[in-house]
């Protein structure tokens, strides 16, 4: 029984740790191909539901919280190392992204600050706009990079905007 209490603690942070694993193992891939689309989907899949599994286990804890928070960053700096070279994409969208990445940066501040916690609310909004994100460069095998980035520009903009706004 204790060693099973044990494991069943451990498996959201195991899934987070997937995540860290596959962010890394995207490196060494070709970017786009099939390999490579099918560990970004693992990885986005561990994202998914580790959450999910520390709420249905009942085992969530700030460790947790933090360790999928930096989960998230690792993978996010993976992913633009890879596709910044691969995806050229306009001035403008640049611009949009730092404002974007600015109020994020802000608001992961003002969290840390208020709950002692590394990482983004689990809002909604955040929800939908990080899935759009994730789903661009896979949608891009179909329309190019500059609609899905636009559309889930708009919604992050929304997003950065409504979780700076909920620290009032």
């Amino acid at each position: 029984y204790c060693k099973m209490s044990i494991l069943k603690g451990c498996i959201p942070n195991i899934l987070t740790s997937f995540r860290i694993a596959g962010a890394f193992l995207l490196l060494f891939l070709t970017p786009m191909s099939m390999e490579f689309l099918g560990v970004y989907l693992l990885c986005g899949v561990s994202d998914m539901i580790d959450g999910w599994a520390a709420r249905k286990l009942h085992v969530e804890s700030r460790f947790g919280a933090s360790f999928d928070g930096f989960a998230d960053l690792v993978f996010i700096l993976v992913c633009l190392v890879i596709f910044i070279p691969y995806f050229l994409l306009p001035i403008w969208l640049w611009i949009f992204a730092a404002v974007i990445f600015g109020m994020k940066l802000l608001s992961l501040c003002l969290r840390y600050k208020k709950e002692g916690v590394i990482g983004f609310s689990s809002s909604k909004m955040n929800k939908f706009a990080g899935a759009l994100l994730f789903i661009s460069p896979v949608a891009a095998c179909f329309v190019g990079i500059i609609p899905p980035l636009v559309i889930a520009g708009l919604v992050c903009l929304v997003s950065a905007f409504l979780e700076l706004k909920s620290f009032r």
